[in-house]
């Protein structure tokens, strides 16, 4: 394992075991879903963990529910998938989680859910070694809301 983050770019304030939910903005769009060739089973792909510039945006469970808010609230658009995983992974991959409530330039920077936006960060310093790490957030993922999940009706 890599070398844990540096403090600056992890907040211990947030708990291993906080549900971090990362939104999937354009599900239907090709390479953000995986196949597992054998089982059949779908995950979300490496490239729904790529990092922008100051990290990969998730949001916080317990600041979520705090507000009376909900996975559900973070679907935008029919399209978005919702996936969960523990702060704990990131950190195991020597990133970082931190808070970053209301950030700017979205366009709904006034909705509550906003208060509860995190980052995932430490991205900068895996110089080449960031798909590895996309990929393992990726399999560490639950489907929380899954626009592509077969229906069960008949």
């Amino acid at each position: 394992m890599d070398d844990a983050p540096p403090d600056s770019e992890d907040d211990s304030s947030i708990s291993d075991d906080e549900i971090l939910y990362r939104r999937i903005a354009h599900y239907g769009s090709g390479g953000l879903v995986a196949v597992d060739a054998i089982t059949g089973l779908r995950r979300p792909s490496s490239g729904a963990f790529k990092s922008d510039d100051d990290g990969i945006s998730v949001y916080l469970d317990g600041v979520l529910s705090e507000m009376g808010l909900g996975p559900q609230d973070l679907v935008r658009a029919p399209q978005n998938a919702v996936v969960a995983f523990q702060a704990a992974v990131p950190r195991q991959l020597s990133l970082g989680v931190v808070r970053d409530a209301w950030p700017t330039g979205t366009d709904d920077d006034d909705h509550p859910r906003n208060a509860a936006h995190a980052l995932i960060v430490g991205f900068l310093r895996l110089s080449g070694k960031e798909r590895r790490h996309q990929k393992a957030l990726a399999q560490s993922c639950d489907w929380v809301i899954d626009p592509g999940a077969p229906s069960s009706d008949p």
